[in-house]
């Protein structure tokens, strides 16, 4: 079967169509791939990232602050202080937040240490996604003072930044407090 010459002009026009098509498809695929600039991978149930270093720091109102469940131990008390990309942009965190507690005329600043060791780690946060520094308290009296002093308001700012976030919650610190690394999750460890 032969084809005439007014039937391979649709069919080159077709063709044509097809391949502005698939230049359009493949564009707009690329454009969305390079709009994240971080690449994961997964190993061992954990997602490692590679953040690249000119990611703009996530900072207040790009990055909500919420507290995490608390937990106890006989001498300590341990939130997570979590950190979520609320931004339609990626962003990234490295180091310590700065943390005060404050009650009627008092208030006791955080001071930075990994609790579980380790070292500060760049972590790039995608739109959603959350990282956490855990806050210990210590909840025992230590020398002549017969009770804990508690605290009603916390002062969180983000690593790197300047704009804070104030947390109502009630938490004990005796003697002191001490705050984690920024780490990957919600968990603080």
């Amino acid at each position: 079967m032969s084809m005439k010459k007014n039937q391979l002009i649709p069919l080159a026009v077709l063709v044509v169509v097809a391949a502005v098509i698939l230049v359009v498809v493949l564009l707009a695929t690329s454009d969305k791939s390079s709009q994240s600039s971080m690449t994961s991978t997964t190993q061992g149930g954990s997602t490692m990232t590679s953040v690249p270093s000119n990611l703009a720091a996530c900072a207040v109102p790009g990055i909500g602050i919420s507290l995490g469940h608390a937990t106890t131990t006989p001498t300590h008390v341990n939130t997570p202080i979590i950190f979520t990309n609320v931004s339609k942009q990626a962003c990234s965190m490295m180091g310590y937040p700065v943390i005060s507690a404050t009650n009627t005329g008092h208030t006791v600043a955080a001071s930075a240490g990994d609790l579980a060791g380790g070292v500060a780690k760049k972590i790039g946060l995608e739109p959603g996604q959350s990282a956490s520094a855990m806050l210990q308290a210590g909840s025992v009296p230590q020398g002549s003072q017969s009770t804990c002093r508690s605290f009603n308001l916390l002062v969180v700012t983000p690593p790197h930044t300047k704009v804070s976030k104030q947390l109502t919650t009630t938490i004990p610190a005796c003697p002191a407090l001490v705050v984690s690394s920024i780490k990957p999750g919600s968990s603080g460890l």
